[in-house]
């Protein structure tokens, strides 16, 4: 009413001062269409402040286009037992960094934390999972939820003592070293507990295997080659060894890097051996290929990660009920691993501090036991919480989980918690493609090895903005 009376004598005044016939109507159309523009801040203003304030809080949220059916079902839940609170769940198929990144709540993997920490994408939340639970620290909020300890850790940044929580995980992942069970007890072979065992075991069986189907392409033991693949599978060979890759928490910048070392080269010559051997496809494949492959009876070992289970059960299978699993054997017995992968809620930096305590109590449902529960139930995939790997329901369908979950406490290895991961990452997969060259002789390989050492000891250099992840000897 005020605004309407304003705009009644400001009318009355223009009529007075601009007598020139023309003039009033236009002035009058220019205070019509401020007044509209206005009207429309103050009432998007009040739905705002409704919204946040009454029935509906909106909040969205990118997912994988495989999961969204699953999402959908959790958001519903969500709604249900929050009815103040509206989870829009967005499909991506193709770009999900990017999209993962425009959402409320982002939905991040296991490695992009610190770069996502460093551009501002995402905010700290542990003292606002403090207040809201109730609990004096996050170590206490922890451990009320029972969460895989290495997965927390990986929700926090950076790996010092000033250390703060970013986000809460939702599904962990294993690097797993798959066998035929059928195959092994056919041959009369045991599982493997060296590289040695490895390479003897998958070579015997492939060449035998060969003998009863000529011309059949027939693998002794597959890994993948191809991008972040490539990069998990080394990472569990090179500790295999003994060896590291970066070590993100060392201060002496002099002893982060390994690749140089003897256990790398020896990581290499393995991976070399089995590429000379003919036991494995070849250096560039990814794990679509490989995970193919096995699935469809072609392989008697394949490294790769854990959804491979639920696939080997799928109608596309030829393996069903004939394969089994371990951590990825070493030089020893003792020195077993397995990569950890996993994905994590987080809040975005952008979002409205009035939105804030509705974000923290999605990601709570989220993340909770019954939510993980009904995820894993659909899509078989790892939970987050130590108790659902054996609840009841979930071991019925996944008779497996139990010994998983001991796979993950036993023998995890991490990738490092890096700001220039993709870099790092991208150099040792050059490094690799050029070592596993087979043109190239031992002397030839332990110069790649040293190149790619020198790369990755440079792009750590914090006073460098750009790393150079290629060299005169490592190349893509």
């Amino acid at each position: 009413m005020q605004l309407l009376n304003c705009f009644a004598k400001s009318l009355k005044s223009w009529q007075k001062k601009y007598s020139v016939t023309g003039q009033v109507p236009l002035m009058v159309g220019i205070f019509t269409l401020g007044l509209i523009a206005y009207n429309s801040n103050l009432i998007q203003a009040s739905e705002y402040k409704q919204q946040v304030k009454g029935q509906t809080i909106k909040l969205t949220l990118a997912v994988h286009s495989g999961e969204k059916d699953a999402w959908d079902d959790l958001a519903r839940m969500l709604e249900e037992k929050h009815k103040n609170i509206d989870l829009v769940i967005k499909e991506e198929q193709y770009d999900f960094k990017t999209a993962a990144q425009g959402s409320d709540i982002i939905y991040t993997d296991i490695i992009w934390l610190p770069e996502f920490v460093k551009n501002k994408v995402v905010q700290p939340i542990d003292n606002q999972m403090i207040r809201k639970f109730g609990v004096n620290n996050v170590n206490e909020f922890i451990t009320k939820k029972r969460f895989l300890k290495s997965e927390i850790e990986h929700g926090k940044y950076p790996p010092t003592a000033d250390t703060r929580l970013y986000r809460i995980p939702f599904r962990t992942d294993a690097g797993l070293l798959y066998y035929r069970q059928d195959l092994l007890t056919e041959y009369g072979k045991s599982v493997p507990k060296t590289y040695g065992e490895l390479i003897a075991t998958a070579n015997d069986i492939m060449s035998r295997e060969k003998q009863k189907r000529p011309g059949r392409r027939f693998y002794g033991y597959l890994w993948q080659g191809l991008g972040e693949g490539s990069t998990t599978m080394f990472l569990e060979v090179l500790h295999g060894y003994g060896g590291f890759w970066i070590k993100d928490w060392e201060k002496d910048n002099a002893k982060k890097v390994g690749l140089q070392h003897k256990e790398g080269i020896d990581a290499i010559k393995f991976l070399r051996e089995t590429l000379k051997k003919k036991i494995s496809i070849g250096d560039s494949v990814s794990e679509d290929i490989t995970d193919d492959f096995f699935i469809k009876g072609n392989a008697v070992f394949l490294r790769s990660w854990a959804n491979v289970w639920a696939r080997s059960k799928s109608s596309e299978s030829s393996v069903s009920g004939k394969i089994g699993f371990t951590a990825m054997v070493g030089k020893t017995s003792a020195t077993k691993t397995s990569c950890q992968g996993g994905w994590g809620l987080a809040i975005s930096r952008k979002l409205p501090k009035d939105k804030l305590d509705a974000a923290i109590t999605a990601i709570d449902f989220l993340t909770s036991y019954q939510s993980q529960k009904e995820f894993t139930l659909r899509q078989g995939t790892l939970p987050t919480r130590q108790l659902l790997f054996t609840d009841p329901q979930i071991i019925e369908k996944y008779h497996h989980y139990p010994k998983l979950l001991g796979i993950i406490d036993q023998y995890v290895v991490s990738r490092p918690r890096t700001l220039k991961y993709d870099d790092l990452s991208k150099i040792l997969q050059n490094t690799l493609t050029s070592a596993l060259d087979l043109t190239k002789d031992d002397k030839t390989v332990e110069q790649i090895m040293r190149e790619g050492h020198r790369l990755t000891h440079n792009c750590l250099d914090e006073k460098k903005t750009t790393c150079i992840t290629q060299g005169s000897l490592v190349k893509p």
